[in-house]
């Protein structure tokens, strides 16, 4: 049934726009009569769209390219009917409707598609060949152009600079967006038609167009339009082959087929690679099942500029658009090209959580390879750190993360599984009065808090003698040894733990020289002390050269094998590492880092962290006693370093009594002030009262006549000064011998000794005193070496110095610099 006999007879069964406004007048309704004028004029509308499809219909089928259209689709149908009877096994028809309606559908769809053309073609334009004469009507012109130009002086110049114009606007117009091949091969040949033209037209003009001039030019025209004739040719329509009659079947149901494929690509064709899409003409393929996820790989459009730092730029773009958290997808490198890149999917997100509970220090650590496993990626591998190997030695690294980003509680994690092997010992500096790895300073074998007195110098001192040593005994012992230290328990290897080591780096924090010396000897840790088995672990919150105290050998040391990049406020630049693709700003906090290192090369997707930190002061509290440096070694450290090295373990403490000395010392802290502080703090008063029992004394100074010594001998009262402005200042803290008792019967009075005559007592020194007393006479000249020597802090040093210059003990020996003077006696009476 023809689509005409079907709109006659719907336009026939329905009423006429004239009846309905004859009913519409006849009615007394407004609303009615509205309504019905509505529908008329609705009525009229659909009965001119339907004459109008009446009249391109017949003349669609009075043409005889429409008429080809139709019979080949009806070779169509017929082919598809055969091919699904052949592979039909059974009798059934299923196979054969669809392929009668498939058939149908392509027979309308011609018929329309012809029925537009042949609406829109003007008479007599059925066949078109003015492509195919275009090259005739340019030969034709140029032989009509050069026997006018012969006729007038320099014609032919004139007439090829016209030929040059005319195709030039031909090009703009035209010539630009022509199908016939692409744009550069359309323009090369032009501009030889262009050329070749113009050189005939000038020399037919000079010469005559005539004779053999003319055959150049027909034999030459024909040779250059070849190539535009091989792309444009005349259509040769196939003989018309009668359609083979179509049995009428009802056709079947439509079929829902639901889609096939994975949800993941279903929102990437949908909402990133679809039209209008973030990546739009980018594909998924190569589908991976992973661990809580999926893995594909990433076909990305060039021609719209699209690459793989893009996509991992605007990655959280893409998980927003498909549904999902930032955390969520990760993209990584491929081999092949910017243009490809592995991307991740972790859909069960409960599960990669999970995933990330803390096995325990044993279960992280690889004996065979020597990495320690800290993190997850989304895919579940295990993240990596290249911590030691007995036949490599220990390896340095560094970390970058803001506040917050889980830095400090990494480091924790890294040293509890270090501990946990038996095989490393750990030595850590922690700048910021232990507040950052307060767990660590509790168990680690050398802990140095806070930046005075010089401790933070004097414990890389000690690691540079250990160095030193190390690199001694190998050579002495020769064979693989001579290569690198032999780790083991008796003999660890020994791991430096410097966090917010910017600030040890610093002259305005550590003084000028020390900074100098600092940055030195980590320095030299990271470049040659790996075969030694030292290592170094730095940590900032800093993203630039300040982390490796503006030394670049440091920082190509320390980020060669390891670096962890976690949330920055500003990003990891390529002169820091270079190889980092990463955007530390976008990271999410609790954990979230990229690992940048040999052991995971490829892998420049972020990861995350294991929740390790409920756990870790538990984990701690089993590990044995710390392991020491060998005999050879810690003999020597106590030669150079005396109290400072043999009391380390109670550097800690010794940094916080300090520390609180310098808060409290311009008061004089008595039971009530201690009370007051209770009330507002019970921690703190705590921790005052018993840092004042360990160093034997009280947090307030009782009257000088109330305090005996051992021998019964009163206590000299702490020194008083008294500034310009009539401020006293006076040591509060300070160290006190023995206990308050009961002033025994006095002795006999004593012969005053003569005013000339200047006692050197030294029992009565405090122990700081003491100690820089005793440094300088064994040599220590200069206040870092005293420091160094004594641990004493720098405040400290300037007021025992003037003590013991006040009592002659010491005098000046040039700037900066001190020396002892001759010891006298205690004079007699």
């Amino acid at each position: 049934m023809t689509a005409t006999s079907t709109s006659t007879r719907r336009t026939r069964s329905a009423p006429t726009p004239a009846a309905i406004l004859a009913a519409a007048a006849a009615t007394g309704d407004a609303d009615t009569a509205a309504a019905m004028v509505g529908a008329a004029i609705d009525a009229d509308t659909a009965a001119r769209a339907a004459a109008r499809l009446e009249a391109d219909t017949a003349r669609a089928q009075n043409d005889p390219l429409v008429m080809r259209l139709v019979n080949g689709a009806a070779e169509a149908t017929a082919k598809a009917r055969a091919a699904a009877a052949a592979a039909a096994d059974d009798p059934d028809r299923a196979a054969e409707l669809h392929a009668v309606a498939d058939a149908h559908q392509r027979r309308a769809v011609a018929l329309r598609a012809a029925a537009h053309e042949a609406l829109h073609r003007r008479r007599g334009r059925v066949l078109r060949v003015r492509a195919q004469a275009a090259p005739f009507a340019v030969i034709g012109l140029l032989w009509a152009a050069a026997a006018a130009g012969q006729m007038v002086p320099n014609g032919g110049y004139t007439l090829s600079g016209i030929y040059f114009a005319l195709a030039v606007v031909w090009w703009w117009a035209r010539g630009r967006t022509a199908g016939w091949a692409d744009r550069a091969r359309r323009y090369r040949y032009t501009v030889l038609v262009t050329t070749a033209g113009a050189t005939w037209t000038v020399w037919a003009c000079m010469t005559g167009p005539g004779g053999w001039r003319a055959a150049v030019l027909w034999a030459g025209g024909y040779a250059l339009a070849a190539p535009y004739w091989n792309r444009v040719r005349i259509p040769d329509p196939p003989a018309e082959i009668p359609a083979p009659p179509v049995e009428e079947e009802t056709p079947p149901a439509p079929v829902e087929v639901e889609d096939q494929r994975p949800l993941v690509v279903q929102l990437w064709d949908a909402w990133i690679g679809g039209p209008g899409g973030l990546f739009e003409g980018a594909e998924l393929t190569g589908r991976q099942e992973i661990a809580h996820g999926e893995k594909y790989l990433a076909v990305l459009n060039r021609a719209a500029g699209q690459n793989r730092l893009i996509l991992q730029a605007r990655a959280y773009q893409v998980a927003g658009r498909m549904g999902m958290a930032q955390g969520q997808i990760d993209v990584e490198t491929h081999p092949d090209g910017e243009h490809l890149a592995w991307v991740t999917f972790t859909l069960d997100r409960g599960g990669a959580m999970g995933s990330l509970d803390y096995p325990g220090p044993q279960a992280c650590y690889d004996p065979d390879t020597g990495l320690i496993h800290w993190g997850r990626w989304p895919d579940g591998q295990l993240m990596p750190w290249e911590a030691m190997h007995l036949k490599r030695g220990a390896y340095s690294g560094v970390l970058f993360g803001a506040s917050g980003s889980g830095k400090s509680r990494l480091i924790e994690q890294l040293c509890l599984t270090l501990l946990s092997t038996g095989l490393a010992t750990v030595w850590m500096i922690d700048p910021q009065d232990g507040s950052s790895l307060p767990t660590l300073a509790k168990y680690a074998d050398w802990a140095v808090t806070g930046t005075g007195g010089g401790r933070i110098t004097a414990l890389l001192e000690a690691v540079d003698m250990v160095g030193a040593i190390r690199t001694e005994n190998n050579g002495l012992v020769g064979g693989d040894r001579g290569k690198v230290h032999a780790i083991s328990p008796r003999m660890p290897a020994l791991f430096v733990i410097i966090d917010e080591c910017h600030m040890i780096f610093d002259p305005k924090i550590v003084g000028r020289e020390n900074a100098a010396r600092n940055a030195e000897i980590v320095d030299r840790i990271a470049r040659a002390y790996r075969k030694a088995g030292i290592g170094v672990i730095l940590a900032s919150q800093y993203s630039d050269i300040k982390v490796f105290g503006g030394l670049e050998s440091m920082r190509l040391n320390m980020i060669n094998v390891n670096a962890v990049v976690m949330r920055l406020p500003s990003n990891i630049g390529q002169n820091i590492i270079a190889t980092f693709s990463g955007d530390a700003r976008k990271l999410p906090k609790g954990g979230f880092a990229y690992y940048v290192g040999d052991a995971a090369a490829g892998r420049d997707g972020f990861g995350r962290a294991f929740d390790a930190e409920p756990v870790l002061e538990s984990y701690y509290q089993a590990l044995p006693a710390p392991l020491q440096v060998e005999a050879s070694v810690r003999h020597q450290l106590e030669k150079k370093f005396g109290k400072v090295y043999t009391g380390r373990h109670a550097a800690v403490e010794e940094a916080a009594a300090e520390s609180l000395a310098a808060r409290f010392g311009g008061f004089e802290v008595d039971p009530a002030l201690l009370a007051e502080i209770a009330a507002d703090d019970p921690a703190l008063a705590a921790r005052m009262a018993t840092i004042a029992q360990q160093r034997q004394g009280q947090l307030w100074t009782p009257p000088a006549a109330q305090l005996l010594d051992a021998t019964g001998a009163p206590v000299r009262t702490p020194a008083q000064r008294t500034t310009t402005t009539g401020t006293t200042l006076r040591t509060v803290w300070q160290p006190l011998i023995g206990k308050p008792r009961q002033q025994p019967t006095p002795p006999p009075a004593a012969v005053p000794a003569p005013a000339a005559t200047r006692t050197h007592a030294t029992a009565d020194l405090s122990p700081h005193a003491q100690a820089v007393l005793g440094a300088i006479r064994d040599g220590a000249a200069d206040k870092a070496s005293v420091i160094a020597a004594t641990g004493v802090s720098a405040r400290h040093f300037h007021d025992v110095v003037a003590v013991l210059i006040d009592r002659g003990l010491i005098a000046k020996a040039g700037h900066g610099r001190y020396a002892p003077t001759t010891r006298p006696t205690v004079a007699t009476h």
